[in-house]
């Protein structure tokens, strides 16, 4: 299944934005303009309870109303949201003149296309949200999920990785094929547990995990440890890093095959050379099969994915970057495409994107 493009028409900032959906697509720029609302727009019929009618406000994402998502500078009072999967394209909103002045709708109703893809996505995605869960001693652990759900907080992670070493019914879920680009060269085995925990030896070298959940008491938790040390750290005496990148590994390693995962600032507590390792990580992903899309504030990542490009782990026709402006006293953004090539160089970089090292330096020397 394949996101193809998402087209916003008086959606919050966007009067009307067309985006085309890449195998990796990363949304880049300033706070506030625009790049969230991307991710929101397929969260919403994520989040609904029927093809129908798509909610603003549920398990995902809460919204407001009618109202709050009519972008201010709209010239009517439509909405309009569509979303092409599989080269599948439906609208939900509304029309010019259906909304009065003494409604609050909290639902967008389906306009038009074809809707069948969306029970199947439903199955086979992951949203981790940039307010993730950071280091807790326990969790609870209650089977209200479809297996393989991580929580948008990624509250489900303790429950996800005990279950793919402890349960029957995730056996079939839980190896990787030997030719996955996701298998870290320092995994034991290609179960995605070694690589899991492979791959957060980047963020902190030398650590492993050991999860346990007390079913009866509907708990969980986690203990860590380091390469030459025998004690066992709970979780709240090794920092946020790891916590905070742990949902976001299991999330990219754990996915199956033409599944679509929705990332918000992977980056969260993580040092520089961790970052490029988690845009790798990223990129392998999307070669793997995976749609990735990516919200970031890190040149970091980006390079990590160029990195990818550059090695040819990942074609460079299938990495988007969108670069988000807004000048001054305006509402809609500026969205600019940017490609790569094989060499990983990038067609264009607009003013403003991961250029503040090169200012600062220049500030630096000049003094």
């Amino acid at each position: 299944m394949l996101i193809n493009r998402i087209r916003l028409e008086n959606f919050k900032c966007f009067t009307d934005s067309k985006i085309e959906i890449n195998q990796l697509t990363f949304l880049v720029g300033i706070n506030s303009v625009g790049k969230s609302s991307v991710i929101q727009s397929f969260l919403m019929p994520m989040q609904s309870q029927h093809e129908s009618d798509i909610e603003l406000n549920g398990p995902l994402i809460n919204l407001g109303e009618y109202n709050d998502i009519l972008n201010i500078e709209a010239s009517d009072d439509s909405i309009r949201i569509t979303v092409e999967v599989d080269n599948k394209s439906c609208t939900w909103g509304f029309e010019q003149g259906y909304i009065s002045d003494n409604r609050q709708e909290v639902n967008l109703p389906f306009l038009s296309g074809d809707n069948s893809w969306l029970k199947e996505a439903k199955l086979g995605f992951q949203y981790i949200s940039a307010e993730r869960w950071g280091p807790r001693d326990n969790v609870p652990v209650v089977r209200s999920h479809r297996p393989g759900w991580l929580g948008k907080n990624g509250e489900h992670l303790i429950d996800y990785l005990y279950s793919l070493a402890n349960e029957t019914s995730m056996k079939s879920l839980s190896t990787l094929h030997e030719n996955d680009p996701r298998i870290h060269s320092d995994a034991t085995s290609t179960t995605i547990l070694s690589s899991i925990e492979a791959w957060l030896g980047e963020i902190s070298p030398g650590v492993s995990f050991d999860i346990d959940v007390y079913r009866e008491a509907n708990i969980g938790w986690g203990l860590f440890s380091y390469g030459g040390d025998s004690n066992k750290y709970r979780a709240g005496n090794i920092g946020f890093g790891i916590s905070y990148s742990l949902s976001i590994i299991a999330a990219i390693v754990g996915a199956k095959k033409g599944d679509i995962l929705l990332i918000e600032n992977p980056e969260a507590h993580i040092h520089p050379r961790g970052q490029s390792k988690l845009g790798q990580l990223i990129a392998h992903a999307a070669s793997a099969g995976i749609q990735l899309l990516v919200e970031t504030h890190s040149e970091h990542v980006i390079n990590g994915a160029r990195i990818a490009v550059r090695q040819s782990k990942l074609p460079h026709d299938k990495i988007f970057i969108y670069y988000f402006e807004k000048p001054i006293n305006t509402i809609s953004p500026i969205i600019k495409q940017i490609k790569s090539d094989k060499r990983a160089n990038l067609d264009i970089w607009p003013e403003g994107f991961f250029d503040q090292t090169i200012i600062d330096m220049e500030k630096i020397i000049k003094g």
